[in-house]
């Protein structure tokens, strides 16, 4: 009677009652603050789910369909007047290659411009950093490392700012990784270990827009859910192909919930043997980059704090 009561009342398969008897299935791990009932149903939904398998690894499709989408559904709040003055500065970003004065007036020397062409420049440029300094606007950022998916990479200047924007790099520690990686990459020839690649590639991922994520179990929420990394690298190296997920956020205030992510990643990749794209064998990393020792053994073999080791 007991049994079919659980049945009718939470849906749960007779399959599973049958396993959870099964003491030998189960072994001693981290103790749940879950209830019984949604621990039970997380059991249930482990028996009764088709477990995700890669079949195969192909080209990201691109497009407002496509796997890495969020550069086409930016969105903002601002008034038409400052969406206007964005615009223009997108746009002057883009087709100006200066990054400050300095650099103008060493041109100006190199190429021999008349005084005429060096005054039109440099008010050009001034106009282009007073939009910048609008407090609304984001940071378009000039850096244009070519290898991210795109170009010119839009960044939040303030908190505040997160209120404007939807799908732009706004988070602190996403916003850190990316400006010391340009540090890191650039300028070119100064053997890096990204140098030893023959060529590597990378883009931002946003949550719940993207559709590049790894299904891991949230234990603490006792129900299956997606680990969307914060950046995500492809690269080759010779005879191979290498795909890196980076997530750059804290550790400390949610370890169990990085646990469970690292589980999931392992259960989808450590498993697989002879990945291969394109004839080639591939390999599949996942980095937390963070710079504070957890003191958690597990986490540890994630953590990463410099580029350097990560690449």
């Amino acid at each position: 009677a007991g049994n079919r009561i659980i049945i009718a009342e939470h849906n749960i398969a007779i399959k599973t009652l049958n396993k959870i008897k099964v003491a030998s299935i189960f072994k001693d791990t981290i103790l749940s603050n879950q209830s019984e009932v949604k621990i039970l149903k997380a059991i249930n939904y482990h028996f009764t789910t088709k477990p995700h398998r890669i079949k195969s690894f192909r080209n990201i499709s691109d497009g407002e369909n496509g796997d890495i989408n969020h550069y086409l559904k930016i969105k903002t709040k601002l008034e038409q007047a400052e969406v206007v003055l964005l615009h223009n500065l997108i746009e002057n970003v883009i087709e100006k290659k200066y990054k400050s004065e300095e650099e103008i007036y060493n041109l100006a020397l190199e190429k021999k411009w008349e005084y005429k062409q060096l005054q039109l420049e440099l008010e050009l440029f001034k106009t282009s950093v007073e939009k910048e300094n609008n407090s609304k606007l984001p940071d378009v950022d000039r850096t244009f490392l070519v290898e991210h998916y795109y170009n010119p990479i839009i960044i939040t200047k303030m908190d505040y700012q997160k209120e404007f924007f939807q799908n732009i790099l706004d988070e602190a520690s996403e916003i850190h990784f990316y400006r010391e990686l340009v540090k890191y990459a650039k300028p070119k020839g100064n053997g890096n270990n990204l140098e030893k690649y023959d060529w590597w590639y990378f883009s931002k991922l946003v949550q719940n827009v993207d559709d590049i994520k790894i299904p891991y179990f949230n234990s603490e929420k006792g129900e299956y859910a997606y680990f969307y990394p914060d950046f995500i690298f492809w690269l080759k190296q010779g005879d191979k192909y290498i795909i890196k997920f980076i997530d750059p956020k804290g550790l400390k205030l949610a370890p169990i919930n990085a646990r469970d992510k690292i589980k999931g990643f392992e259960d989808i990749f450590k498993g697989l043997k002879d990945m291969s794209f394109n004839g080639l064998p591939l390999e599949v990393h996942l980095f937390y980059y963070n710079e504070s020792n957890t003191g958690d053994g597990i986490l540890e073999n994630y953590r990463r704090s410099q580029f350097s080791d990560m690449f």
